[in-house]
């Protein structure tokens, strides 16, 4: 893969989590706007993943 190919696949990704975290379009986002939201939305998906195997483990955990 190039790098230009995953320079495009690494903002498609970024601009859906700020879809699916904040329901706003990222395409008209000042560069600072996008920044923070990106940024925002990295946090949140940290956090969710931290909270779902914390509930795995307590759920298949003897």
């Amino acid at each position: 893969m190039s790098e230009q190919t995953t320079e495009v696949n690494s903002r498609i990704q970024a601009n859906a989590l700020i879809r699916a975290n904040f329901h706003i379009d990222p395409e008209g986002l000042q560069l600072s706007q996008w920044t923070r939201l990106y940024c925002e939305a990295l946090w949140i998906e940290k956090w969710r993943l931290q909270n779902q195997a914390e509930l795995f483990k307590a759920l298949f955990s003897g």
